[in-house]
Order: structure tokens, then C-alpha cells, then sequence
């Protein structure tokens, strides 16, 4: 099975991806990553990229 990206946002504000194969996977990788950080990724958040282009392209223009 392909990975896929899926971007998210935290309880705290701001918002990240994860590269995998499911949302359900996606969801544990996040909160594995940010766990001894003490962020709360949003687990009702998830979106895929494919199908939500235009609001990741949203928000990777908070980057310029």
C-alpha cells in the first residue's frame, strides 16, 4: 500500500504531516512524534492532501 500525505492541526494552534498508509496510522505516527513535546495533534483534524489541495496550499503560504 502507497503512503499518502495527511496534514493535521494541534490543540495548541498550528498545524503539521505525516506521510502513511491510513489515516488511523497517520494519527498514531503524530501522536508518537509530539508526545515527549507535550503537543496534542487534533485526531479529528486529519485530512489527506489529495481531495484538500487548496487549503494545504492555504496553509503553506503561512511559510512565505
Amino acid at each position: 500500500m502507497l503512503k499518502q500525505e495527511y496534514f493535521y492541526y494541534f490543540e495548541e494552534g498550528g498545524w503539521n504531516s505525516e506521510y502513511a498508509t491510513s489515516v488511523k496510522q497517520a494519527r498514531k505516527q503524530a501522536q508518537e512524534r509530539w508526545a515527549h513535546l507535550d503537543i496534542t495533534p487534533r485526531l479529528d483534524s486529519f485530512k489527506p492532501f489529495k481531495g484538500n489541495e487548496e487549503e494545504y496550499k492555504s496553509l503553506m503560504n503561512l511559510f512565505h
